[in-house]
């Protein structure tokens, strides 16, 4: 079951009692369903160009400094090798 462990009002302040109320009322109102990790995975291709969305930023500096063809042998390849099957979008 969800539970809620902090809840702030404006200005971060602490959440009046009527807000709490009607917060849980809502939570409780919600269907909930078992989540399987076969649903919510993503797939394959996608953590690739997420992996390339978070290191482009630290590539492009390490590209003007001469580092990165090093950093993507050493740190990237073997996260590629581990990603089954997208190694060819890896690269």
């Amino acid at each position: 079951m969800p539970t809620i462990v902090q809840l702030r009002g404006a200005r971060n302040r602490r959440a009046a009692p009527e807000v709490w109320q009607a917060t849980f009322a809502w939570l409780g109102g919600q269907r909930l369903e078992p989540l399987s990790p076969e649903r919510h995975a993503p797939k394959p291709m996608k953590r690739v160009a997420a992996r390339r969305l978070l290191w482009e930023p630290y590539l492009g500096h390490l590209e003007d400094n001469g580092g990165a063809q090093r950093f993507r042998r050493t740190v990237l390849e073997r996260l590629c090798a581990d990603s089954r099957g997208a190694r060819a979008a890896c690269r």
